[in-house]
């Protein structure tokens, strides 16, 4: 084959590609889920509260006519709104120290974002993104913290960037008494370079941990309407998602530039990208694991609306109960596929979207894209789900009415341990006839012990079911249960097997009561200690989110050895 000829197929497929990139903005429908009611006006009749999802925000023509659009929505709907920013705020980078080169660009593009609060009335909320993370880089930290002292200083709107200090959160922010707004920063979880939380600065010492705040926020707002919002989606049908133009297969630097037609062998960089993935693809394993972890807690919480940016365009995806979508239309809009099955709706254009809460329940969501004309245009408009407003008053009368007044209870720990000749022959009696002997125990009741307390946290332990309380005064205690639940404590390809069995038949060995001795043998021996005491905690709605999990058992409940404690002598009088 001469030169001639290879010139005139690298002709033909540079024109077909550009024929393919230059096509009007694609746009698709699911069939059956359509529900076009475009270009219509926002109702207004018997509407609560407004809430705006936008992300991956650029300096550039069409970044900025975006913000003017989402400017004139956000002022007409004033102080019964918010906005709320879902990373990717500076590009390329984040924003480096003021010492940095590339601050004054980085401050400048930052800036032009602020001042679209500039006279808004209503709440606002930035969360980081990959790029605000540097991409990954060392100085990923630092460039966050960097934005939120910034940003924070401009609006002076108190918390507005949120989680702090670089910490992934959850954080739950009540927009209404019957809306929350949970915030969680996803590429805390991707970034491999230093990051708090490690040290236990973030609230927890361990990545599972992480997720069990995730859940407990969710029990939290169970009655309530709820806005996860983080960076990254779980679906996608954009490039993240593994889906790429087909032009991308012999010119893949088209996807840094629009005019980079250099003839390559794309199709390895795609094949990459879509079968084992970036760290910021979908297809990366250490995405699948984030994804996975998600999805497995959100589905024990129906109409849980999930707003994420990352890709550049607009998606909603109804997955089970899950209402996904991704607002990451900002700037210059991205690539999107055609693939029906995998979402409702598709559009590769800038632009936001508008979640609308009413009176009578109705939770709507709207995608508005952008146009030279600044006020924007209706594009779809779906009614997500229907979920009664919540009313903390009645909730609240109900909790005064309870009454725990029975003092004593008799009970026993565990007939778990009570097993045949055999298993004690080959296991030892240990501890069984304790374990299920019949006690006298106080009945314990939150709402007055200690003058009342609030329970902060779900503990760390893998084997107790624990909480941590805290009184009026911010003293605080935990309470753990007695029994132990070893399978979480075993590896994973252990859990679900006959290995479990064995192992919590070994905690037979210990004595339920030993917790008990310890104060006296420490005093004695001069040792500061706690006070643990048995207790029976009833089935007390007080007990919240986890009353159905801590209900019916028998408890240690104790100090816990933080904070101001001089007045308690086990402690040493110490004020830390």
């Amino acid at each position: 084959m001469n030169n001639r000829i290879i010139h005139k197929i690298i002709f033909l497929l540079a024109f077909f590609a550009m024929i393919s990139s230059g096509q009007a903005q694609k746009v698709f429908y699911a069939p059956g889920n359509e529900n076009r009611q475009l270009n219509t006006s926002h109702t207004t009749s018997g509407l609560l509260y407004t809430v705006y999802l936008l992300g991956d925000i650029k300096n550039s023509a069409t970044g900025k006519q975006n913000l003017l659009t989402l400017k004139q929505y956000i002022n007409k709907d004033g102080k019964k709104s918010a906005v709320v920013i879902l990373g990717d705020i500076v590009y390329p980078h984040g924003l480096p120290d003021s010492v940095n080169k590339g601050f004054a660009y980085a401050a400048h593009s930052l800036q032009q974002i602020l001042q679209t609060f500039d006279n808004y009335d209503g709440k606002v909320f930035f969360l980081p993104g990959n790029h605000d993370w540097a991409k990954g880089q060392k100085e990923g930290w630092e460039s966050v913290k960097n934005e939120e002292k910034y940003i924070e200083q401009y609006l002076q709107r108190g918390n507005a960037y949120l989680p702090d200090n670089g910490c992934p959160g959850p954080v739950e922010i009540e927009l209404s008494s019957d809306i929350t707004l949970i915030i969680f920063d996803s590429q805390w979880w991707f970034h491999k370079n230093e990051k708090p939380g490690k040290d236990g600065a973030c609230g927890f010492a361990e990545e599972a941990e992480l997720f069990l705040q995730i859940e407990d926020a969710l029990r939290r707002n169970r009655d309530k309407k709820v806005i996860f919002a983080t960076h990254h989606p779980l679906y996608s049908v954009g490039e993240h998602g593994g889906y790429f133009p087909a032009s991308y297969l012999l010119f893949p630097l088209l996807e840094i530039k629009d005019w980079l037609y250099l003839p390559l062998p794309g199709f390895v960089y795609v094949g990459y990208r879509k079968y084992m993935g970036d760290i910021q693809d979908l297809a990366n394993p250490d995405y699948k694991v984030f994804r996975k972890t998600l999805l497995s807690i959100f589905q024990h919480y129906p109409n849980l609306i999930y707003a994420a940016g990352h890709e550049h365009n607009l998606q909603y995806l109804k997955k089970n109960s899950l209402h996904h979508i991704i607002s990451g239309g900002g700037g210059e809009a991205s690539y999107i596929a055609q693939k029906k099955n995998k979402a409702d709706f598709a559009y590769q254009c800038s632009g936001f979207s508008r979640l609308s809460f009413y009176a009578n329940g109705d939770v709507r969501m709207e995608f508005i894209r952008t146009d030279t004309t600044s006020n924007g245009k209706i594009i779809f408009s779906k009614k997500l789900f229907n979920k009664p407003v919540f009313d903390p008053e009645k909730k609240d009368s109900l909790l005064q009415r309870l009454d725990f007044s029975d003092s004593i209870v008799r009970a026993k720990i565990s007939d778990t341990y009570n097993v045949g000749k055999f298993r004690r022959f080959m296991m030892g009696n240990n501890y069984r006839n304790i374990w299920r002997a019949p006690v006298e125990l106080p009945v314990f009741d939150i709402g007055k012990e200690k003058g009342g307390l609030s329970i902060i946290k779900r503990g760390g332990g893998m084997q107790t079911r624990s909480v941590r309380l805290e009184d009026k005064n911010g003293k605080q205690y935990v309470l753990r249960s007695v029994n132990k639940y070893v399978e979480n404590a075993l590896p994973e390809y252990f859990r679900n097997t006959i290995a479990v069995k064995p192992v919590q038949d070994a905690i037979s060995a210990s004595n339920p009561y030993a917790a008990l001795t310890i104060p006296l043998l420490a005093d004695a021996a001069g040792v500061m200690h706690t006070n643990p005491k048995l207790v029976w905690v009833p089935n007390n709605p007080r007990l919240g989110i986890y009353r159905e999990e801590l209900a019916n058992g028998v408890y240690l409940f104790e100090e816990r050895p933080a904070g101001n404690w001089e007045n308690l002598a086990s402690f040493g009088h110490s004020k830390k």
